[in-house]
């Protein structure tokens, strides 16, 4: 157990758990998640042919009753147990894997329903919502931050680690707020590859220009080499280590001679 002390006042401290519980539940996507499914339903709410059946917002939720499909309840597949076997899922046979019953699907915008716009990749999202004073900024975010080939529709329990983090980081800074926030992370970029490493990168230095704070465990030199302060912990592992070596900037931990040096100088460059 350890403190934190900060003559910063933070609003609200976060630690991140790329595979915590919010990535595992069926009905956990990308637009709960990101809050796009919250921009989409008051939007498809407000159209004509929903005003005249007399529909509100959560009409066009998959988890909420009314306009979902109730056979799958709203997660469009259903879960098949197998004997000594994970469980398998199959596209719900009555909505084929929509999420909504039929005449909610009726209700279309730029010719698009509900479930076929959260079936669109987000780049194609980008593009769709490119004048839309929230969902535009969101999307195109969210394919900075390496994200473009995800639908909003994809479930959370099957995306990546790197994906979940990237997805959780990018969407604070897209939704904004007035919330200065420490996020705490815990080896960000491992089992990342490069590029995706570039594309976290991006969306740690979005946070940071909207104002927030980010502290990150990790090993790896280039986070390390493009980080404002850099604390040096060792000289070992378990009991040999836990030892403050070194405090300041990389540029001042490259011309030393401490562990991490040479790694994040070849970084530097």
């Amino acid at each position: 157990v350890g403190s934190l002390a900060s003559d910063v006042a933070f609003d609200e401290i976060v630690a991140v758990d790329a595979g915590g519980e919010w990535t595992r539940s069926p009905r956990s996507t990308v637009a709960t998640v990101s809050g796009m499914l919250d921009e989409l339903r008051p939007l498809f709410a407000s159209l004509p042919e929903a005003k005249a059946r007399g529909w509100t917002a959560s009409r066009f939720s998959p988890n909420a009753k009314g306009g979902r499909c109730e056979r799958c309840e709203g997660i469009g597949e259903e879960r098949v147990r197998l004997h000594l076997l994970p469980d398998a899922w199959i596209p719900c046979g009555r909505c084929g894997g929509t999420r909504f019953e039929p005449s909610t699907l009726e209700v279309l915008w730029k010719g698009l329903s509900i479930a076929e716009v959260l079936a669109l990749p987000l780049d194609r999202a980008a593009e769709l919502f490119v004048n839309h004073p929230r969902l535009g900024p969101l999307c195109s975010k969210l394919v900075r931050a390496g994200l473009s080939h995800l639908s909003g529709g994809r479930r959370m329990d099957s995306l990546s680690g790197g994906e979940a983090l990237r997805l959780r980081l990018a969407s604070a800074v897209a939704m904004g707020g007035r919330k200065r926030v420490l996020w705490a992370l815990d080896e960000p970029s491992s089992g990342l590859h490069p590029k995706d490493v570039i594309s976290l990168l991006s969306v740690l230095e979005d946070l940071v220009d909207a104002g927030h704070t980010v502290l990150a465990i990790t090993h790896d030199p280039l986070l390390a080499a493009r980080s404002d302060h850099v604390l040096e912990l060792g000289p070992g592992p378990g009991s040999n280590g836990g030892r403050l070596l070194f405090s300041g900037t990389p540029q001042e931990l490259a011309a030393l001679s401490w562990p991490s040096s040479e790694s994040v100088g070849r970084e530097l460059g």
